[in-house]
């Protein structure tokens, strides 16, 4: 059924993109500001990787950080709570997160944490990134815009326009000086059609 056929589904709700597209193109103000995969998207557009660990208290928090910054060095602290921690990773290497699940696995026996999770970058937080790019991207433009309109007003305004007479006289010399050129063009064009004729006759 899928074969040979193209379905267009508009919608607001990102899981519901995420789960039904193969392909996502995301609009902004009616421009297409994004048009990919939903894992390239994420790739792009992402924040990386969250783990959320789940703690009786605060305490072990730093510990527990460390530890997964030993495998994971691009990591930071997003969020910390007293029985949360969230951690952010920009790390794409499936080996490395595989380590590091074992570890919280083996945590998780020892009751050093009581649960852990592993979440990737949401299609929502890809809307909200190239949405809010896109925002900041035209409100640069109508300030560009802005600094052109005043200084080509500021222009039209200081420019002298000739009128009546001088104006009339001013069109008849450009048009007599655009005359010569194309008679002086023709010029060379001929004598260069009567040299090429005459090379090739001798």
């Amino acid at each position: 059924m899928k074969e040979n056929r193209t379905i267009l589904l508009s919608t607001h709700i990102m899981e519901e993109a995420d789960a039904l597209s193969d392909r996502i193109i995301i609009l902004s103000n009616g421009f297409i500001c994004a048009n990919d995969k939903s894992n390239e998207l994420k790739k792009i557009y992402g924040t990386g990787y969250k783990l959320i660990l789940n703690t009786e208290n605060k305490k072990s928090h730093y510990d527990l950080f460390n530890l997964i910054k030993k495998s994971l060095k691009k990591s930071t602290i997003e969020i910390q709570s007293n029985n949360q921690l969230i951690i952010q990773t920009n790390e794409q290497s499936s080996q490395l997160f595989i380590q590091i699940l074992y570890q919280l696995e083996n945590l998780k026996k020892n009751n050093s944490i009581l649960n852990y999770g592993l979440s990737n970058t949401t299609l929502d937080e890809v809307f909200l990134r190239i949405t809010n790019d896109q925002y900041e991207a035209n409100e640069l433009i109508e300030d560009n815009r802005q600094i052109i309109e005043d200084n080509c007003s500021f222009i039209f305004n200081e420019t002298l326009i000739e009128q009546g007479y001088d104006y009339y006289l001013s069109q008849y010399e450009g048009l007599f000086i655009k005359s010569i050129r194309i008679a002086y063009r023709k010029y060379l064009l001929f004598l260069f059609i009567l040299i090429l004729a005459y090379l090739v006759q001798y």
